[in-house]
């Protein structure tokens, strides 16, 4: 009602199409951009900035939100308004021209942009100052806290993996509507930006799933020992 009352026209959002664009021009990036993008996606911003580029800005470089801006404000001279739907409409545009010339590359960068969803957190300056404070001291600390907590994330989405898979296994349909809103919550940040904090509608449903695979996991664990003893025993 807003949207239709200032612009005369109906619409739920102003940012879909500058989302997209953000995303989209991703396919564009060197090699160096796209290595030290990955870097920060499976690391942190610090490893980048440690071992690779000092100067380097994950806002800057790597979600390329400067760029995004320049772009916006030229469509803004361009159209000579300052509707911001009509921007939006023509950076929406723009983005899906972009990815129909690179659909494979576009795929790819979905993958990458999940495992951003999926982290414990982005590691990047403004998220988690505490690490680039002093980018040269304390590497040892700095680098085990950020593994540690990477591979104990990535155990605990294992088990979401197989608290899901033995959902599907066990075929019980109650509890499909779980799957589905994981499923819809990544396929978004898969088109898009996978932050962190939009896994926290669907995260309680991690947890539950988690749960479940740690039961599952356990149960097959105890079923295993128990059968050995008994065939040691019956021997």
């Amino acid at each position: 009602a807003r949207n239709y009352s200032y612009f005369g026209e109906p619409s739920f959002a102003s940012r879909g199409g500058v989302l997209l664009y953000q995303r989209a021009i991703r396919v564009d990036y060197d090699r160096s951009q796209v290595t030290k993008y990955l870097i920060t996606s499976f690391g942190g911003e610090y490893f980048v900035r440690r071992f690779v580029d000092v100067e380097y800005d994950y806002e800057r470089d790597g979600k390329g939100v400067y760029a995004v801006r320049e772009e916006r404000d030229r469509i803004y001279r361009m159209l000579g308004t300052e509707n911001y739907d009509k921007v939006d409409g023509a950076m929406r545009k723009d983005a899906i021209k972009i990815v129909k010339e690179h659909p494979v590359s576009y795929f790819l960068w979905g993958l990458v942009e999940l495992n951003n969803l999926n982290s414990p957190m982005i590691y990047y300056d403004r998220h988690f100052g505490i690490f680039h404070d002093d980018i040269y001291g304390h590497e040892i600390l700095k680098s085990s806290t950020i593994i540690l907590l990477r591979f104990g994330w990535y155990l605990f989405l294992a088990l979401v993996v197989l608290g899901g898979y033995n959902i599907i296994k066990t075929k019980y349909r109650q509890a499909y509507i779980l799957l589905l809103a994981v499923i819809a919550a990544n396929s978004v940040s898969f088109f898009l930006d996978g932050v962190p904090r939009f896994l926290m509608p669907v995260f309680p449903i991690y947890i539950v799933l988690a749960l479940c695979g740690l039961i599952c996991f356990t149960n097959a664990h105890f079923y295993r020992n128990k059968a050995g003893n008994n065939l040691i025993a019956s021997g």
